[in-house]
């Protein structure tokens, strides 16, 4: 019965036995759903890269219990055989299988994979696009702030200029002034929702310089930037005595 399967690969599980990996990975393709996904939550025991192929698989499926089981033991398997094995898959995935591949890259921290996460934000799937953004906000640096930027100003998708508006912040955050020659030219974008978008980002990065921008923004053209600009300088993070003027155009 199914109940005595999950006992019985629990058992084998505990014992650490490679002889019978293969006969548990065809138990994780091939059973019943509540013993596949107790068998897909025990591979990382084995500790073998071999099991990576059967997770990726059962977690582009699409049934969410399957997907969530297997994204939680490939972020538990160690070793660097793990990273060497998604990262080989990467270029050649597509659909479910590349942004399961791109959200377990955060997951991992396999900062190596950047560059064609990077590459993955203007994907024609909007699932796909949307994981890389969320991967770029724990793992991009100002290296990857250029091109956010760049793709900020030709997207007119409201939930990806918000993705790409949170990875600029959580970059901005991490790698402080190392972003502002890149930032600093959305505070003078023509689009009024772009400015806005630079101020918030501004408030993550600091400092005196990122502080004179958002400042010059209260008397924008625009009275939503305006707004904006004061809702920023409102809760400023204040590095005193560097930012002390923050106050004064409140």
């Amino acid at each position: 019965t199914s109940e005595r399967q999950v006992m019985l690969l629990l058992a084998l599980a505990d014992r650490g036995d490679a002889a019978v990996l293969p006969k548990v990975l065809q138990v994780a393709q091939k059973s019943a759903k509540a013993t596949r996904v107790a068998t897909l939550g025990l591979l990382d025991r084995f500790g073998d890269p071999s099991s990576v192929p059967v997770l990726l698989g059962a977690a582009a499926e699409g049934d969410a219990d399957l997907t969530r089981t297997a994204k939680a033991t490939l972020t538990r398997m160690e070793g660097k055989p793990v990273d060497a094995a998604l990262l080989a898959r990467l270029p050649q995935a597509s659909g479910k299988m590349r942004q399961v591949i791109i959200e377990l890259a955060a997951l991992r921290r396999i900062e190596s994979a950047v560059p064609a996460i990077m590459a993955s934000t203007e994907d024609a799937d909007a699932g796909i696009r949307r994981a890389a953004l969320d991967t770029l906000r724990v793992l991009g640096s100002d290296q990857q702030a250029a091109d956010l930027v760049r793709l900020l100003s030709k997207t007119q998708n409201s939930q990806d200029r918000a993705g790409i508006e949170r990875a600029l912040a959580a970059i901005g955050g991490r790698s402080g002034p190392r972003c502002l020659p890149q930032v600093l030219p959305l505070a003078r974008n023509n689009d009024s929702a772009l400015r806005e978008i630079a101020l918030r980002v501004l408030a993550s990065i600091g400092g005196s310089d990122a502080l004179a921008a958002v400042k010059a923004a209260v008397d924008d053209r625009d009275e939503g930037v305006q707004d904006e600009a004061v809702g920023t300088l409102a809760p400023w993070p204040n590095n005193w005595p560097d930012e002390a003027g923050v106050a004064e155009p409140l």
